[in-house]
């Protein structure tokens, strides 16, 4: 499987160091140190149990490559969810689908106002993660993925997630788990 993450924060960063040395992953973003960084010395995360593992990752700035990928991760602030609608189209394949794993109410509908509905997932999740310098992030917290199970190439999606260390189940309700995450982070 392809994927693409659409972010170079904490989070993206997670996702990619623990996702690239199963399948083909690349990166995307906009912040132009950190991707300098991790072009330059890849990727260093810092697991669980405070080990350091280095991770050559691609990571690209604008204007990004044509990847044809077959998922897209969406893990950019709301306020970046705009944009990275904008940007997810030249990254997919004809097929490829766009799962939000963003924090906060909406950030779907936006993406759907670009990529055909039934291609864009909902999906959640509480691991944890921070920068520690550039190129080099932290996974602070294990926590559950839950990603609605829309689409057929969720039940991949999940598998590879689970043998990535990224406890993840499908789910009917994933609406209602957003709803809860924003009440709790509203707290």
């Amino acid at each position: 499987m392809k994927v693409v993450i659409v972010g170079s924060g904490a989070m993206a960063c997670l996702f990619g160091a623990k996702l690239a040395p199963l399948t083909n992953v690349t990166l995307i973003g906009h912040w132009q140190a950190q991707i300098e960084a991790i072009q330059r010395n890849g990727l260093t995360l810092i697991d669980l149990d405070g080990v350091e593992h280095q991770r050559p990752l691609p990571i690209h700035q604008p204007p990004f490559p044509q990847l044809n990928a077959d998922v897209a991760l969406i893990l950019v602030k709301s306020y970046q969810t705009e944009r990275a609608a904008q940007e997810v189209g030249q990254l997919l394949s004809p097929a490829g689908v766009v799962v939000t794993l963003q924090n906060g109410l909406g950030n779907r509908e936006v993406l759907t106002a670009v990529v055909d509905h039934d291609r864009v997932v909902q999906a959640t999740t509480s691991e944890g993660a921070n920068i520690i310098s550039l190129g080099k992030v932290r996974h602070a917290g294990h926590g559950q993925t839950y990603i609605a199970n829309t689409h057929p190439r969720m039940n991949d999606l999940a598998e590879l997630f689970n043998r990535a260390g990224l406890t993840t189940q499908l789910t009917a309700n994933v609406d209602g788990l957003v709803w809860g995450k924003l009440a709790i982070n509203a707290g």
